[in-house]
C-alpha cells in the first residue's frame, strides 16, 4: 500500500486503484474490518428545513422517515440502488374521523399481513395511535388514558402482541403495555412495573423489542 501510494504521485491507472482494491481487502480482512459504502439516499435531496428524529426499514427495503418538524411521516420508495418519495403516502397529523392527532412523536414498523394493510403505526403526545398504510388514508385510534394521564410519551416498540408505550415525564414516568387485539388496542395501558417505577425512567430516550426482550435506553447511553 505504501508503495502503491508512491506511485499515485505520478499518476493513477486502473491497474493501480484495481490493486489497491485487492491490498485494501486483504488489510481489511486481517483487521477485522468491514467497509460500508454510503451514498446519498435521494440524489435531488430533501427539504433542508426537516429535521429527520426516526427511520425505520422494512423488508422490502422502504424507509420511512419521521419529520420532528412537522411530525409527519416521510415514505422513501427503494428503487435500487437510490430511493424516490412517495407523495401518495399519508401518515400525519390531521382529523381522522373523530380523532384529532397531533404530531407524531414516534414511529414503529407494522411487520404482518392485516386487515387495513397497515405497514406503520405512530403515536403522538396525547395517545392517538394512527396506523398508515400506502395507496390509503390513515386509521386514528384513541388509545385508553392511565390512571394519572399521559404526561411526555417518548417512544413505542410493537411486537404483533403487543404496543409498549414509554412516558418519561416526571409526574407520570412509567412504560406501559397494550395487547394487541388484532390492531384496535381497546384494553387499559397496564404498568409492566407493577407501581415499582424506577426513578430513572424520566431519563430515557428510546426503546426497541427483540423476540422476549425489550431494551430502553437512557440518555446516557446505558441500557436496561
Amino acid at each position: 500500500l505504501v508503495f502503491l501510494d508512491e506511485a499515485d504521485k505520478f499518476g493513477k491507472t486502473d491497474a493501480s486503484q484495481e490493486l489497491r482494491l485487492v491490498v485494501q481487502q486483504q488489510l481489511d480482512d486481517l483487521q477485522g474490518v468491514t467497509r460500508l459504502r454510503l451514498q446519498s439516499t435521494i440524489p435531488t435531496g430533501l427539504d433542508r428545513r426537516m429535521k429527520i428524529s426516526r427511520m425505520v426499514v422494512n423488508a422490502n427495503e422502504d424507509i420511512y422517515a419521521l419529520d420532528q418538524e412537522t411530525g409527519r411521516v416521510l415514505r422513501l420508495l427503494a428503487t435500487r440502488p437510490e430511493y424516490e418519495v412517495d407523495t401518495s403516502f399519508m401518515c400525519g397529523p390531521g382529523k381522522y374521523e373523530s380523532v384529532i392527532v397531533h404530531e407524531l412523536v414516534d414511529i414503529e414498523l407494522i411487520s404482518y399481513s392485516n386487515s387495513l394493510n397497515a405497514t406503520l403505526m405512530g403515536i403522538d403526545r396525547a395517545g392517538n395511535l394512527l396506523l398508515c398504510s400506502p395507496a390509503k388514508s390513515p386509521v386514528a385510534i384513541s388509545l385508553k388514558v392511565p390512571e394519572l394521564g399521559w404526561g411526555h410519551i417518548q417512544a413505542i416498540a410493537f411486537n404483533g402482541y403487543s404496543l409498549y408505550l414509554l412516558d418519561v415525564d416526571e409526574r407520570t414516568r412509567d412504560l406501559y403495555r397494550l395487547p394487541a387485539e388484532g390492531l384496535t388496542f381497546s384494553s387499559n395501558p397496564e404498568s409492566i412495573f407493577n407501581g415499582n417505577i424506577p426513578t430513572d425512567l424520566a431519563k430515557t430516550t428510546d426503546m426497541a423489542i427483540y423476540e422476549d426482550n425489550l431494551f430502553v435506553l437512557s440518555q446516557a447511553g446505558t441500557l436496561m
